[in-house]
């Protein structure tokens, strides 16, 4: 039986993956853990953490490749004396597998880092969005429960209203045809008397 032995390279990157990826699962339950809780604060630097957690995880990666294609000579010399011990020595073509590794290798690290980033840049957008800057139905509300400004027609050319340029709204006295009703009756003539 042979046994294989890993690179120097092969096993500073499986240590540095796996303590990234540890990481990576631990800051994933306390997410989850902030989400379920509301905790803004915990959610933001937790975005942070996965930025570079990211970042770090694809760096990795990335080194591993750039050592695995400078060496896929010596690559491509194991598999010649691996191939050479074994009875298939006529039927393997070692420098098409370790192309097609490589090629193989590179199409995973796109994938997953475009998976990766996407994911952290999704918990940072969240995590900006929670707590204080939420968005309420109101477009011109800066807390829920807060006064609204009157939003009718008059003010879509002007912007916010302020105490200079405050237009009240159209009062309506729930008599849709504008009938005269008895009381507005005495209250024009109340008016008129005492003006």
């Amino acid at each position: 039986m042979q046994v294989v032995t890993q690179s120097v390279p092969d096993q500073a990157y499986y240590i540095i993956s796996g303590i990234v990826a540890f990481l990576l699962a631990i800051s994933s339950v306390i997410g989850v853990n902030a989400l379920y809780k509301d905790k803004v604060i915990v959610m933001r630097r937790l975005s942070i953490v996965f930025i570079i957690l990211t970042v770090i995880m694809l760096i990795t990666s990335l080194v591993n490749l750039s050592v695995d294609i400078s060496t896929r000579d010596q690559i491509v010399d194991s598999c010649y004396s691996a191939v050479e011990q074994s009875q298939d020595a006529n039927t393997i073509d070692c420098r098409y597998l370790v192309k097609l590794y490589l090629i193989r290798e590179s199409i995973t690290l796109f994938l997953l880092g475009i998976i990766q980033t996407y994911f952290a840049y999704v918990v940072l957008r969240h995590a900006r969005s929670m707590g204080g800057n939420s968005q309420y139905p109101y477009p011109l509300a800066n807390k829920e429960g807060d006064d609204l400004p009157p939003t009718y027609f008059v003010y879509a050319s002007q912007g916010v209203p302020t105490a200079d340029n405050w237009v009240p709204p159209p009062t309506y006295n729930g008599n849709p045809n504008n009938i005269p009703v008895t009381s507005d009756v005495k209250y024009a003539e109340n008016a008129a008397n005492h003006a």
